[in-house]
């Protein structure tokens, strides 16, 4: 439901299919990356979403195929017109490729607060502000995910997932 620049229907739907499977953490959530960008290679947002999931694998050899995301990401920025949210994305990949993932994580609760259906960024929040240690930042981020998407909403189980575990974690 968030608004997006992506181009292609079949694009749209392949890419709800992977935020799903990153959400269920499902065995075909890397592997279905690839789809959207194949459906609609000019999506900017993909880009970036792709960047920052290689990120959150911590290999250091995936760093430059992260950096490769963010230049096309930047490229296609350029080229047409990306919404705000879009762009925290981008900018959430630039600052974390640029060692800083407590940045990262600022631009994607900034995304969120753009829009409250964002759950991949509230996803990606979370996975930053563990894997970084916050673990305050962590169970604030939850909450504030919870209380701005609610929980009757599609994936507000999954968010509940995430604020039971910060809270765990805390």
């Amino acid at each position: 439901g968030a608004r997006t620049t992506i181009a292609s229907p079949d694009a749209l739907l392949h890419g709800n299919a992977t935020i799903e499977q990153i959400l269920a953490h499902a065995a075909a959530a890397p592997a279905s990356l690839a789809a959207p960008l194949d459906a609609d290679p000019a999506f900017a947002l993909g880009h970036a979403a792709k960047g920052l999931m290689l990120l959150t694998l911590a290999r250091r050899e995936l760093i430059a195929d992260a950096a490769g995301e963010l230049a096309i990401a930047r490229r296609l920025a350029t080229e047409t017109t990306v919404t705000p949210r879009e762009g925290c994305y981008i900018g959430a990949l630039a600052v974390w490729l640029a060692r800083r993932p407590d940045l990262a994580a600022v631009h994607l609760d900034e995304a969120m607060a753009l829009d409250n259906r964002d759950v991949l960024a509230a996803k990606l929040v979370h996975a930053i502000r563990f894997m970084i240690g916050d673990l305050t930042g962590l169970l604030a981020s939850a909450r504030a995910h919870v209380a701005a998407y609610g929980t009757a909403s599609l994936h507000g189980g999954y968010l509940l997932g995430c604020l039971a575990f910060a809270t765990e974690e805390n």
